[in-house]
């Protein structure tokens, strides 16, 4: 299962190579039942929160064991902070 921050709320009109996710995680390297238990999501994926820190930073929060496949820094002037959730 995986999870991704889609960019719903941010400022502006997508450009052409805007994919709309800032995030995008799985959990698949967490499958072994002898794995740490990962906070998942109401869809199974690993959990992933988002809020505002000021009009122009968004702050994001996973936990740290997962496959990060997208991690964008910037999007549409938007700046993301990330946390990761020992």
């Amino acid at each position: 299962m995986g999870s991704q921050v889609d960019r719903c709320g941010l400022p502006g009109r997508p450009g052409d190579d805007d994919v709309g996710n800032i995030l995008a995680i799985d959990a698949a390297c967490c499958l072994d039942p002898r794995s740490r238990v990962l906070p998942r999501n109401s869809v199974g994926g690993p959990l992933a929160t988002a809020r505002w820190l000021g009009p122009d930073t968004l702050a994001v929060t996973f936990p740290s064991g997962v496959r990060v496949f997208r991690q964008a820094l910037v999007q549409r002037g938007v700046h993301i902070v990330y946390a990761i959730i020992e």
